[in-house]
């Protein structure tokens, strides 16, 4: 009984093939695009809110639109673009807050 089925199921294993490195570009890209136009989706999205809650003089529309237009903007930066921007906005930060660079910065506002 259950031993045939094991015997059956192990003789026709067959291990996953490899993928070449185009696939798995294209599949990188095929991830990337997916990801922008959900984010070009959202951001027409919110926009058409903003414009129906300016039209219809109505702020809670307004508000909402304004903060997923804001997520919107936060998911492209953060998630969409994934490793060279995120890692260019962490040279920024760095630059940002040593404390020889604050103090010009600040110097130049003041």
């Amino acid at each position: 009984g259950n031993t045939n089925y094991r015997q059956s199921q192990s003789s026709n294993y067959q291990p996953p093939k490899q993928l070449s490195t185009n696939t798995l570009k294209q599949i990188k890209n095929l991830e990337s695009a997916r990801d922008i136009s959900i984010s070009i989706i959202w951001l027409f999205y919110s926009v058409m809110l903003l414009g129906v809650g300016i039209g219809a003089k109505y702020k809670p529309i307004r508000l909402f639109a304004l903060a997923f237009l804001m997520l919107t903007i936060f998911k492209v930066f953060v998630y969409d673009s994934r490793k060279p921007l995120w890692f260019w906005g962490q040279f920024c930060w760095q630059r940002l807050l040593s404390t020889r660079d604050i103090k010009h910065k600040l110097a130049l506002f003041f």
